[in-house]
C-alpha cells in the first residue's frame, strides 16, 4: 500500500492495529486531484484482493468535533495553541487539525451573534488535553496567550480547566498527576 502510494505521489494515512489495518487518504485530501485518488484506491482495493484481504465498510472511520463560534478565528486560534494543531490552509475551511494526524479534526461552524438562545445551549461537552508533566505549563501559557482564560485551577498542577473566547472548555491535565488525584479521592 505505501509502494502504491509513494508511486502515485499520493500520501496516505495507514493505521496497522491488532483489529486490522485502515488505509485512509485524510480527511478532504481527494479533493486536490479526485481522479488520482480514485486510481490510487482502484489499486489499493486491487493489491489487498490478491492478498486475500476483505474490506469491513462497518467500522467507524472518520470522527470530526465541530465547535460553534461568532468569531471563528479567535477561537480557531485559541484550539491552536492549545492543542498543538495546525490550521488547514484552504480558505474556505475552518478545520484544525493534527500535524500527526493521529487526533480528531476540529471544525468552527460560524455562528451569528444575534442567536442568543441557541448559543446558551451550547458548550455541553469539553475536551481533556493530557499532556507530560513538563509540557502542561507551557500548554497552559499557549492557551493563554491565544485568548483563553482559566476558569477552574483548584487542582492544579494537575489540571486546569480553560475556556477560549467564548466560552468552550478544554482541561489541560497532567496524566500521572490526575491518576493520584483520583486514588487520593477514592481512598477518602
Amino acid at each position: 500500500m505505501a509502494r502504491l502510494a509513494d508511486d502515485a505521489g499520493i500520501p496516505l494515512l495507514i493505521d496497522v492495529r491488532r483489529a486490522g489495518v485502515t488505509i485512509d487518504s485524510g480527511k478532504d485530501r481527494w479533493e486536490a486531484d479526485p481522479e488520482a485518488y480514485g486510481a490510487l484506491a482502484g489499486a489499493v482495493q486491487q493489491a489487498a484482493h490478491a492478498l486475500g484481504l476483505t474490506a469491513d465498510p462497518a467500522p467507524l472511520r472518520f470522527v470530526q468535533a465541530v465547535i460553534d463560534a461568532v468569531d471563528v478565528p479567535a477561537v480557531r486560534r485559541f484550539w491552536c495553541a492549545v492543542l498543538g494543531y495546525r490550521p488547514d490552509p484552504r480558505e474556505h475551511v475552518t478545520d484544525i487539525v493534527d500535524p500527526r494526524d493521529l487526533s480528531p479534526i476540529l471544525v468552527f461552524q460560524p455562528m451569528a451573534a444575534d442567536e442568543a438562545d441557541r448559543r446558551a445551549q451550547r458548550n455541553r461537552i469539553h475536551l481533556d488535553l493530557f499532556v507530560p508533566d513538563d509540557q502542561a505549563r507551557a500548554r497552559l501559557d499557549a492557551a493563554l496567550a491565544a485568548g483563553g482564560r482559566i476558569v477552574y485551577d483548584d487542582e492544579a498542577p494537575e489540571w486546569w480547566t480553560v475556556a477560549d473566547p467564548e466560552g468552550n472548555e478544554v482541561d489541560i491535565a497532567v496524566s500521572a498527576g490526575r491518576e493520584e488525584l483520583q486514588r487520593a479521592s477514592r481512598s477518602t
